[in-house]
């Protein structure tokens, strides 16, 4: 019933002109669409994928929730999201399984989907289910991946949400078994678990995966990464902690070493990859996670922009404080904006650009680029908020350092899960400049910090303020303390 109801409202999107156009059925897309359609403009979504909540769609996008929730089930299948006394010898024993791993995977891909079509279906958003190309600035032709044959659709506004892919290096032979791009990692464990993987860029993606393959048995990643600045969004001290813990899992580092050439022995399936210095990293998979494009390429948007100039070298769009590009009736959020893969902030992207074609006021963003949380989702997780201590230093800006490790805290010693927490204030004004965290619900802490620091906080406001007991956020009280403890009296 549902299904019919969603396809006859795709077929009347079809016959008419519509208010806008979504391209990309991702959260920021579906969040822009339902917006628009609850403020009673008529609003459609073209969704490249027929299959809704399937394992297939959830491991060939390289979005980002397949992958939190692969980290979710390696962490609890694992036996590290139990306390301390469940992993006990004679606690509760789970079997890791790629079969398990998979299932969750599947499980929520489904219930993400089934959701979000529920809620645009509520909202009355048409979805239709195809590839969109641009034939003129208002006009779309789109490949339907149900009925099979191109239909063509109109709209006053466009709002572009494709997000963006892995670049595969030409030169490289990927066959999709032995050499694969980051992105396809979740689509090789389909087959396998590696044991040796060698992971080529130390980028976020590439250290989240590593981290977290590391967390099974038996499995023992390489990371290769020629340039030593490695993650400079994050801070040096954090950065390093975040590398000890992952050695003590079993990675190793090849950090200034730059990959020359990478051989499968077809006889043994080894990979042999060759490094400039001189040393030959053996394992069973290489998994290239290196620098992304936006996906770009099959829209056509010279058609629309009248000019190549809106999408820089790299596939990615350009645009303005509104989300406008070159065209100024077509928007562009997320990923396929930006090559920082923080995305989270495309569901504020899209609300604006929604605003923008309604006409409302936008407010202004509160968070300038140092109060948006940035968060590797790594194993432990590192987060921060605020200048790093190395661009402080570069600024010549006068900080003081506070620590807290878990351990100092009673959550800590009673679930047995190692964090740190480091905050950089102001010795004068006692400001927090910046708080950096590494441990359990990294993420989630960081937030306190996010507000404390947006709102000019001080260190005696995290003394004095009353925390819940026993908690993690007993941290800032801690680190506080350390901190003035350091400050001119």
């Amino acid at each position: 019933m549902a299904t019919a109801r969603a396809s006859a409202r795709a077929k009347k999107a079809i016959a008419t002109h519509l208010d806008a156009i979504v391209i990309g059925s991702g959260p920021a897309g579906q969040r822009a669409a339902e917006y628009l359609a609850q403020k009673g403009k008529k609003a459609a979504v073209v969704n490249p994928m027929a299959e809704v909540g399937s394992l297939k769609l959830a491991l060939s996008t390289g979005a980002a929730l397949p992958f939190f929730t692969f980290r979710e089930a390696v962490l609890y299948l694992s036996g590290q999201r139990q306390t301390a006394f469940e992993s006990e010898p004679d606690g509760p024993q789970r079997r890791i399984s790629r079969e398990a791993i998979l299932h969750r995977i599947e499980s929520v891909a489904k219930w993400s989907t089934e959701s979000a079509m529920a809620r645009m279906h509520a909202a009355g958003v048409a979805v239709v289910h195809g590839v969109a190309r641009f034939v003129g600035p208002h006009m779309l032709r789109v490949s339907d991946t149900i009925m099979h044959r191109p239909i063509t659709m109109t709209a006053d506004a466009f709002i572009i949400a494709t997000g963006s892919h892995t670049v595969n290096d030409p030169n490289i032979p990927f066959d999709g078994r032995h050499i694969i791009p980051c992105d396809r990692m979740l689509q090789y464990l389909t087959h396998r678990i590696p044991r040796r993987p060698i992971i080529i860029g130390a980028t976020v993606q590439g250290v989240e995966y590593a981290s977290t393959l590391a967390s099974l048995p038996n499995v023992q990643p390489t990371v290769v990464e020629s340039n030593p600045d490695v993650l400079p969004q994050m801070d040096d001290g954090m950065r390093r902690r975040l590398f000890e813990r992952m050695r003590q899992k079993g990675v190793a580092f090849k950090i200034g070493a730059r990959a020359l050439d990478v051989d499968v022995v077809q006889s043994t399936g080894e990979v042999h990859v060759a490094l400039s210095t001189g040393e030959t990293v053996v394992g069973d998979v290489a998994v290239f996670a290196q620098s992304k494009s936006g996906n770009t390429d099959n829209l056509n948007l010279e058609a629309a922009m009248g000019s190549p100039d809106g999408i820089d070298s790299r596939g990615f769009i350009k645009v303005n404080r509104d989300m406008q590009t070159m065209a100024p009736h077509i928007y562009a959020v997320g990923n396929v904006i930006s090559q920082t893969g923080v995305s989270y902030l495309s569901g504020y992207q899209s609300l604006e650009a929604a605003r923008h074609i309604l006409g409302e006021p936008v407010p202004q963003r509160s968070l300038d680029d140092e109060l948006i949380p940035i968060t590797i989702n790594s194993i432990p997780q590192v987060s921060r908020v605020g200048p790093t201590q190395q661009a402080l230093t570069r600024q010549q800006r006068p900080f003081v350092t506070g620590y807290a490790h878990h351990t100092e805290l009673a959550i800590g010693q009673m679930l047995q899960r190692p964090g740190f927490m480091k905050l950089l204030i102001d010795p004068d004004t006692k400001r927090v400049l910046s708080v950096h965290t590494l441990g359990s619900a990294a993420n989630e802490s960081i937030h306190i910090g996010q507000a404390v620091v947006a709102f000019q906080g001080t260190a005696d406001y995290l003394v004095t303020n009353i925390w819940n007991y026993p908690s993690f956020a007993e941290a800032y009280r801690v680190a506080a303390l350390d901190a003035l403890s350091k400050c001119p009296t």
